[in-house]
C-alpha cells in the first residue's frame, strides 16, 4: 500500500483569491495600457526609420528598422495574449475546483 494513499483518497484543488487586493486589476490594466501606448509609439518610430532608410537608400539603418518593427510586433502579440492567459488561469479550476483521486 502506498503511504500517500492512506492520507487521503482524493484531494480537491480550489485556490483562494481572497488575498488579492481589489485594486490590482486596475493597476495591471493601467500597466497594460501604458505598454500598448509605448508599443504604438515605438512602432511609429520603427516605420519612420524603415521608410527613411528605404527612401535614402542607406543600408546601415535598414536592418535596425526591420528589427524594431519585428520586436514591436512580437511585443504586441505577447501583450495581446496576456488577457487571454489570465482569463484561462482564473477559470481553470471552475467554481467547484478540481478533484484528484488517488
Amino acid at each position: 500500500m502506498n503511504a500517500y494513499a492512506s492520507l487521503a483518497s482524493s484531494v480537491t484543488l480550489k485556490p483562494d483569491y481572497s488575498w488579492v487586493p481589489s485594486g490590482l486589476q486596475s493597476f495591471v490594466a493601467g500597466i497594460l495600457g501604458l505598454l500598448i501606448t509605448a508599443s504604438v509609439i515605438v512602432l511609429i518610430v520603427g516605420v519612420v526609420k524603415f521608410m527613411f532608410s528605404k527612401l535614402t537608400a542607406t543600408l546601415v539603418d535598414n536592418p535596425n528598422g526591420i528589427k524594431i518593427l519585428l520586436g514591436v510586433i512580437l511585443a504586441c502579440v505577447l501583450l495581446g495574449s496576456i488577457a487571454g492567459l489570465v482569463a484561462w488561469g482564473c477559470n481553470l479550476f471552475g467554481t467547484g475546483g478540481i478533484t484528484i483521486g488517488f
